[in-house]
């Protein structure tokens, strides 16, 4: 089973347990759930395969989760087999984010439905460019009056079904490289082509946000929470440097963060363990 950069764990969890679509918003820096789109003339799903057309004739494109560490647009792959089995994968061949999407089975799962109604196609001259600000801001009053302790991991964006489509993309399918090792544990080999990267402090605060979040609801369930021990990336890569080692730089990412209440810096991953304990948050 392919071992993904740790980064991407909380997304990649998150995307597995639910049932609706779930794709990263850049515009909301963070993995949504969007609406199964319905023909608004039918009224009927979209079949899985017809997906990637209705995003084109809509001129947006669904983002898988490299877009947590690059700038650049990374579309989704889309691909259908003879059996008309279609999935959503990882802009990168070998994929390098974990991003898997199962359509047809999303087609049967999913709660959430919309015509997008508000989206208009190209054929009507449409363009998300001018919708996207409004639906934001609606995204994110909804989002601020949540109770505290009660947000949601994965929210429901309303009336979002994709990034706008740039120009620059328009004609131009995913990188589909033909090599075929898969990036080692927290190093996702060939992030030096995605492009400039998000700032440290943008990444650490989501997957601070998401783990702590995550590690909170499973503990609600009567379910064990790993998230708050060391994970064991973090001691491999602590060990390394105890040795004389060197680490990469991707491998730095999140590797030492402070805590906002007692200024202390712990590892990563012990980090969200220790939030819920602090004596000065207590």
């Amino acid at each position: 089973m392919p071992v993904y950069p740790e980064i991407f764990e909380v997304s990649i969890g998150l995307q597995r347990a639910s049932t609706e679509l779930s794709i990263f918003c850049r515009e909301a820096s963070s993995a949504v759930e969007i609406a199964y789109p319905i023909c608004r003339y039918t009224v009927v799903c979209v079949v899985p395969n017809g997906l990637q057309a209705w995003c084109v004739c809509r001129n947006v494109i669904w983002e898988c989760f490299c877009a947590l560490v690059t700038d650049e647009h990374v579309p989704v792959c889309f691909s259908s087999n003879d059996m008309h089995h279609s999935t959503a994968l990882c802009h990168h061949n070998p994929s390098q984010c974990g991003f898997l999407l199962n359509l047809n089975e999303a087609r049967h799962t999913a709660e959430l439905e919309s015509t997008y109604r508000h989206i208009l196609t190209q054929g009507q001259n449409g363009s998300l460019h001018l919708t996207m600000p409004r639906l934001l801001r609606t995204f994110q009053r909804q989002l601020a009056a949540i109770p505290f302790g009660h947000a949601q991991l994965m929210p429901y964006f309303e009336g979002y079904c994709g990034s706008p489509r740039l120009r620059s993309l328009l004609g131009a399918g995913p990188v589909r490289s033909h090599t075929t090792a898969h990036p080692s544990h927290r190093h996702c080999s060939g992030m030096g082509r995605m492009g400039r990267p998000m700032h440290q402090q943008q990444i650490t605060n989501y997957v601070r946000h998401a783990s702590v979040a995550l590690g909170e609801a499973a503990n609600h369930r009567g379910t064990p929470n790993h998230h708050g021990d060391l994970s064991a990336a973090d001691a491999d890569i602590l060990q390394t440097l105890a040795a004389g080692g060197g680490i990469s730089r991707y491998a730095e990412i999140g590797l030492l963060e402070e805590c906002n209440s007692c200024r202390l810096r712990f590892a990563g991953s012990a980090l969200r363990a220790h939030i819920p304990t602090c004596m000065f948050l207590l």
